[in-house]
């Protein structure tokens, strides 16, 4: 398992040959090239591996595990999580020693060394797609086969085959849906592996949308930035603060806190803005696009949602504010 206070490991992942004993030797279990689906926007320094990582196994391409990153750590090399998870993608100890391994070759499997922490990632999803594999096969668990492995890397596998599926627990049920939303961002076209466009820092969007999307379902509150309630600025400025952007808790104000993007061309993480004349001056709403006509922002009813883009009153720019 990965996190603390959950069901162990269980003995049968003993028996498969991928697995790492003491997170030494990476040999035994050499991946492919770049697997099945290519990958974009991740951090030049981490393309490599990612796309390596990518063709370990047929189950886990490189899209997937860049946005499993993104969710544990959005990026961070160097990060520890309450429940004593480490690295940037953030295993605890026992797991580590289980599946960690020596990713740049440095004879060294270091959970903080980002080259080894995601050789690691998708040996332990590879790991537990085979198992879950097998128990979908039996008719154990129910469910697809990629959810049911996210679900067994933030629960552990034990707690998926106890419940038969996706286990009941609020982090899982948010965890798996997060990293699946994630997914079509780093999945290249073409088939051409790209890192970051220099368009922008796609990590800062990508961890600002996580965060904006982690607030769905809070009640609108004229001036809130809390959990008990976020206006449409709050909560923007809420999500890009996670980010390590701050943003003014002001929608006029963020309108002039960036760089304006002509609508048309925006991207996911850009903020949207509505006029009721088309100056700042008169802006009353600030959302945050998602992508594909959507955004999400926190309105009076039902609160933060995600839902289309709608025209009316709408400015003709968009703002990327980092």
């Amino acid at each position: 398992m990965k996190k603390t206070g959950l069901i162990a490991v269980l003995p049968l992942l003993l028996v498969l040959p991928i697995i790492i004993m003491g997170g030494g030797d990476s040999s035994a279990q050499e991946p492919t090239t770049a697997g099945s689906v290519s990958v974009t926007g991740v951090p030049d320094e981490y393309l490599d591996v990612v796309t390596r990582a990518g063709g370990m196994c047929d189950a886990i391409t490189a899209p997937l595990l860049a946005a499993q990153i993104q969710v544990e750590s959005g990026w961070t090399a160097v990060v520890s999580s309450d429940a004593g998870a480490n690295g940037i993608a953030q295993f605890i100890p026992s797991t580590w020693a289980q599946y960690g391994m020596d990713g740049d070759g440095d004879g060294v499997a270091d959970v903080n060394n980002p080259q080894d922490a995601i050789m690691g990632q998708a040996n332990y999803m590879c790991v537990l797609s085979e198992v879950i594999q097998g128990w979908l096969d039996q008719g154990v668990v129910n469910g697809s086969l990629t959810e049911l492995t996210l679900a067994a890397y933030n629960a552990g596998e034990g707690a998926v085959h106890d419940h038969g599926g996706i286990p009941p627990y609020k982090e899982t049920q948010e965890y798996v849906p997060a990293i699946l939303e994630l997914v079509p961002q780093y999945t290249a076209e073409g088939g051409t592996v790209t890192a970051a466009s220099s368009g922008g820092d796609s990590s800062t969007a990508q961890t600002a949308i996580v965060a904006a999307k982690a607030q769905l379902g809070i009640p609108y509150v004229w001036g809130g930035e809390s959990d008990a309630g976020v206006d449409c600025s709050g909560m923007v400025m809420r999500a890009y603060a996670a980010a390590g952007i701050a943003l003014p808790h002001d929608s006029r104000q963020q309108y002039g806190s960036g760089t304006k993007i002509p609508r048309a061309e925006a991207q996911p993480g850009d903020l949207l803005f509505w006029s009721y004349t088309g100056q700042q001056a008169d802006i009353y709403h600030v959302a945050m696009y998602l992508g594909d006509g959507m955004l999400i922002d926190a309105n009076f009813t039902p609160g933060v949602s995600i839902r289309a883009v709608w025209e009316s009153e709408i400015m003709p720019y968009a703002v990327r504010p980092y």
